[in-house]
């Protein structure tokens, strides 16, 4: 009977440590999951905030590089419009010049007109005194 019952309380020993171990086996597998888990949660995480730091970058260089590009269209359409305003003055300039030119030309197209008559009735009377 000794021998049985220490050969019980042997399988009742061993069933104990086999269970204790089966515990300890779940609780570190437990563990070793909840660590994977935590780590996979914090480099998601980890990545999303990288994610959005460079999405706030670039959304930043975005921005600058518009307001860059709207000077620059500024500054090129106040340089057209400048020389456009340039263009009209000096071409109501070289207006004005050829306008002057021409009523000059006629002024003196004029006098050689009337020049010309003024000889010819000089020739005219002297040619009429010299023969009468």
């Amino acid at each position: 009977m000794a021998f049985l019952a220490a050969k019980m309380s042997k399988i009742e020993e061993a069933s104990k440590k086999r269970e204790e171990q089966a515990n300890n086996f779940i609780s570190q597998t437990r563990e070793a999951l909840e660590q994977k888990m935590e780590a996979h949660i914090e480099k998601r995480e980890s990545f999303i905030n990288d994610l959005k730091y460079k999405l706030k970058d670039h959304r930043e260089s975005v921005e600058k590089t518009r307001l860059s590009l709207e000077m620059q269209r500024n500054e090129v359409r106040n340089a057209v419009e400048e020389k456009y305003k340039t263009a009209i003055a000096q071409r109501n300039e070289y207006k004005k010049k050829m306008l002057d030119r021409l009523k000059e030309h006629e002024h003196r197209a004029e006098m050689v007109r009337q020049n010309k008559e003024r000889l010819s009735s000089e020739n005219d009377e002297q040619q009429t005194a010299s023969s009468g």
